[in-house]
């Protein structure tokens, strides 16, 4: 149901496979939306390779902790289809939350936020508060809690991939085009964001039309954070480990568009981070836009505190009418 502030949920839960230390279920995939929209459900059973087009039902359902009276509601839509065998038991359960614009002529991109937090939890400060932001821009914005340590892993990034397939699906509703989905992230959800727009997995529609990138964690290999490391990969991982989750290598000419700033002075999380993503960007003939601000501390956010380094909103801002989106 809607919260009060325009936001619609969804929950994307997995049933049937037992996980140790989960008190949760996998197997078939469904989006779960609780408002005026009624869900809609991705795949059938546990280990299917085929996300089948055609009817689904789904039910509605509030955010966690208001559970009661869920109806059931039959829907048919599109459907949309991927490859990975083994995709549905691999994942865990996330949340996404809906910020639609406000209403328009014609629909409007959505961006899919992913706050940062070590990869240990979820800075609020860069989750719905940035949804309102992009709202305010007049685009649709869809927060992802994507999953944390211990599962770590290829958790967080097969959360963002179901997440990016059901808004290319039309998950956001009718005022969004699934035709133009973009990802923002902070921090652990910046590397999380460059992870989803490279590598061998993003093809189709998983990957996102362009990228925005907040102080991002990039060089597990060369410049590993302890914390997001140890949450993401474990204890003492080995290099080849390390550099499989280093995205400076992860960059092709398909990556898409790139915004990224970051503080010369981050305490956290090293600037050499950004630079060295932009430098992968500018070989591999990927358009970038970066900015280094001389000073301010690591995880701002969208800098309210901070007038100077909060340019960045601005300069965003202007980056996305460039690319066609506002």
């Amino acid at each position: 149901m809607p919260d009060g502030k325009g936001t619609r949920w969804l929950l994307i839960t997995f049933n049937n496979v037992q996980y140790p230390g989960c008190d949760g279920s996998m197997g078939g995939f469904r989006v779960q939306s609780a408002g005026r929209t009624p869900g809609r459900e991705f795949g059938s059973g546990a280990g299917s390779g085929t996300w089948p087009a055609g009817p689904a039902e789904a039910s509605r359902v509030a955010p966690a902790g208001a559970r009661r009276a869920v109806a059931c509601t039959p829907v048919r839509w599109s459907g949309i289809r991927t490859q990975e065998a083994n995709l549905v038991t691999e994942l865990l359960d996330g949340r996404l939350s809906l910020h639609p614009a406000p209403e328009s002529s014609e629909p409007a991109p959505v961006v899919l936020v992913l706050p940062g937090g070590g990869y240990c939890g979820h800075a609020p400060h860069e989750a719905e508060v940035v949804a309102d932001w992009l709202g305010g821009l007049g685009l649709n914005a869809a927060v992802l809690r994507y999953r944390l340590r211990p599962q770590g892993g290829t958790g967080p990034l097969d959360d963002a991939r179901a997440a990016m397939r059901a808004l290319r699906a039309g998950a956001a509703g009718p005022g969004a085009d699934p035709r133009r989905v973009g990802v923002l992230g902070f921090s652990a959800g910046g590397h999380l964001a460059a992870w989803l727009a490279g590598g061998p997995h993003a093809h189709g529609g998983e990957r996102p039309d362009l990228a925005v990138l907040c102080y991002p964690v990039v060089s597990f290999a060369h410049l590993p954070p302890p914390g997001s490391l140890d949450a993401l990969l474990g204890p003492d991982p080995s290099l080849a480990d390390r550099r499989a989750v280093s995205l400076e290598y992860a960059v092709h000419p398909a990556t898409p568009p790139v915004f990224c700033w970051h503080t010369a002075d981050d305490g956290a999380v090293d600037v050499e981070h950004s630079l060295r993503y932009a430098t992968a960007l500018r070989r591999a003939g990927v358009p970038v836009e970066l900015h280094v601000l001389p000073h301010g501390e690591h995880g701002l956010g969208l800098a309210p505190q901070d007038p100077y380094v909060g340019r960045w909103a601005r300069w965003c801002a202007e980056w996305f009418a460039e690319q066609g989106w506002r």
